[in-house]
């Protein structure tokens, strides 16, 4: 990543960010059948980056993610690895766990080809979701990572597909989640 830097890219002459990767039909039917079982508007969560990370924090309380689990006719599947504290969360029986079916980016791909929404925070899901050209709502703390330039509504800098959700105080997630909430509602209720 800090290729940036030496190659001089900005959000301004950064190009693919579009669609550039795809996965076949075939493994994303394969997936459908074996894992989505409903045609609620199903959204996929990842709600932390890579264990013992020291980096600037990035991950979201799962209970507060959790949450869009109560918005009427969706269904949440998670799409965590590293998924150590989803299991401890109240809605834990609202949540289809993917963990131990995603063996590979390509399956991680087809997964999230079969979702309505990807809602991520900074991590490698937000990255291969938006290379897909899927809809994502990026969610970034107050401080982002420097590489992500500068963050505006729907502009990552990097993918066309990510709908930005930037904390206006240091982890503030409440207040995010309080507009990421409504935007679903108003989307899965048209």
């Amino acid at each position: 990543m800090e290729l940036i830097s030496v190659f001089k890219i900005t959000d301004q002459n950064m190009i693919g960010k579009d669609k550039y990767l795809s996965v076949s039909e075939e493994k994303i039917k394969d997936f459908r059948e074996k894992h989505i079982k409903d045609k609620k508007f199903n959204i996929g969560i990842a709600f932390s980056g890579k264990e013992n990370y020291t980096g600037d924090n990035r991950d979201i309380p799962v209970g507060l993610i959790s949450k869009l689990a109560d918005i009427k006719n969706v269904r949440l599947f998670s799409l965590q690895v590293n998924n150590k504290d989803l299991t401890t969360c109240e809605r834990y029986s609202k949540i289809t766990d993917l963990a131990k079916v995603l063996d590979s980016f390509e399956t991680t791909a087809a997964a999230i080809e079969n979702m309505d929404l990807i809602v991520s925070t900074d991590n490698v899901i937000l990255n291969l979701s938006a290379a897909l050209g899927h809809k994502t709502f990026g969610i970034f703390n107050y401080y982002p990572d420097y590489r992500w330039f500068t963050l505006n509504g729907n502009d990552s800098g990097w993918y066309n597909s990510i709908k930005v959700y930037q904390n206006k105080k240091y982890d503030d997630w409440e207040n995010t989640f309080e507009k990421i909430y409504s935007d679903i509602e108003k989307i899965v209720n048209q």
